[in-house]
């Protein structure tokens, strides 16, 4: 009676001991999470999107050079070379004129307006007396016949005018400065060429006096 309680003790604990190695539910490892991929998100049709910064241009200067005009004054002070112009005319006062500045030694006279600072125009009236004669004749009188009669008149016209020196600037061809001096017309040749000469002469003297002004008299 003993043994069999004992032997029945024996199997109560070794199903036990059974029962405690094998569960009767097996136990699940726990789940992992993925990681969640990052995927770029396009922006929303019509959104705003921040400007781009754009490199500066290294080429461009910060401060544009600046172009410093002259004036009259300083420009004919600075020049050194003139071309001579004639722009019409007598040619007795273009002759007079380019005589005196070459006389005058202030200035060089080139023959081409490209190598010049200043461009001198000389511009001078025809040198005529001024008169015009005319004629007129009938082919037939009243009665028909031929007219061999005619008349021929003498009218007199004002053959002065203007001698002209004006003074352009040979980069820009701005008008720096100008004068002119009347001629007195006359019927003999000799008394108009004197008059051309001498409104060029009063001409120079008004240009050199602006380039070279005369010193004050003193008391």
């Amino acid at each position: 009676m003993r043994s069999r309680k004992l032997h029945l003790s024996v199997n109560i604990l070794l199903a036990s001991v059974i029962a405690g190695s094998f569960p009767l539910q097996a136990q699940q490892p726990p789940a992992t999470e993925k990681p969640k991929s990052e995927s770029p998100t396009a922006p929303a049709p019509g959104a705003n999107s921040a400007p781009e910064a754009k490199p500066a241009d290294s080429a461009k200067p910060a401060n544009p050079p600046r172009t410093e005009t002259m004036s009259p004054a300083a420009r004919l002070a600075g020049a050194r070379s003139v071309f001579l112009k004639r722009a019409g005319g007598s040619d007795i006062p273009f002759t007079v004129i380019g005589e005196s500045i070459q006389g005058w030694g202030h200035f060089v006279v080139v023959n081409t307006p490209e190598k010049a600072d200043l461009i001198l125009e000389v511009e001078a009236p025809e040198d005529t007396n001024g008169l015009t004669i005319g004629s007129s004749s009938r082919s037939t009188t009243p009665s028909g016949e031929p007219d061999r009669s005619s008349s021929t008149w003498l009218s007199k016209q004002n053959a002065g005018g203007d001698v002209k020196l004006i003074v352009h600037d040979a980069r820009t061809g701005n008008v720096l400065w100008r004068a002119a001096e009347q001629a007195k017309s006359s019927l003999r040749k000799t008394s108009r060429e004197n008059s051309l000469v001498e409104a060029a002469e009063r001409l120079f003297v008004k240009f050199h006096d602006r380039i070279e002004p005369p010193p004050a008299m003193t008391r």
